[in-house]
């Protein structure tokens, strides 16, 4: 899976495979700031996370 993003949050259920890097990282943003959550999105084909810690 090439240029497929994963967003997940650590602290409830909220997971998601998106195909444009932009809406995975307006859902991570728009999650992570609703819910005050630590997310991560990860490439698929990238082994290091692309996350704000």
């Amino acid at each position: 899976m090439v240029g497929v993003f994963h967003v997940v949050c650590h602290e409830c259920a909220f997971e998601g495979l998106y195909e444009r890097h932009a809406t995975a990282v307006s859902e991570r943003d728009e999650h992570a700031r609703a819910c005050d959550h630590r997310m991560t999105l990860l490439e698929i084909d990238r082994s290091k996370p692309l996350s704000r810690a």
